[in-house]
């Protein structure tokens, strides 16, 4: 008796522990790829939150929504939308002045996303360029 025919291929990679892949550090390169190539736009958001000491809890009951950390950080950071940048656009309005201090989340937002999509581009190449010159060092002797 013999086992039927089959086409499928089974993928499998190796594990250096518990849930972070063996491999050539793509992932971790990307990650650290976009927090760089995002730093301005991060900074913009962190530095106006710090200047004003807005905290989550404000910004939370602003939006409606537990997202402060990607907003203001570097982990897993996302531009928010327009409803909600429009909400802390007001609450750091209100909280400046209240400080009496200058507000900070001035750039109107089609010029943050502008600038959010050509550096999302700039990744995409540099991302392309990686796996192209991973690519181009393949040989018959390491083929991966």
């Amino acid at each position: 008796m013999y086992f039927p025919a089959t086409k499928r291929i089974i993928f499998a990679e190796h594990y250096q522990r518990p849930y972070h892949p063996k491999g050539d550090g793509y992932f971790r390169q990307c990650r650290e790829l976009k927090q760089s190539v995002f730093k301005p736009l991060i900074d913009y958001f962190r530095d106006a939150r710090k200047a004003l000491g807005v905290t989550a809890k404000d910004i939370h009951s602003a939006t409606g929504k537990q997202m402060t950390s990607h907003w203001f950080s570097d982990s897993q950071w996302q531009l928010l939308n327009e409803v909600n940048y429009q909400k802390l656009q007001a609450l750091f309005d209100r909280i400046a002045k209240e400080k009496q201090q200058r507000w900070e989340l001035n750039i109107p937002y089609n010029e943050l996303v502008e600038s959010h999509l050509t550096l999302t581009s700039s990744i995409d190449d540099s991302s392309r360029e990686f796996i192209y010159s991973r690519a181009q060092s393949m040989t018959p002797d390491c083929p991966f």
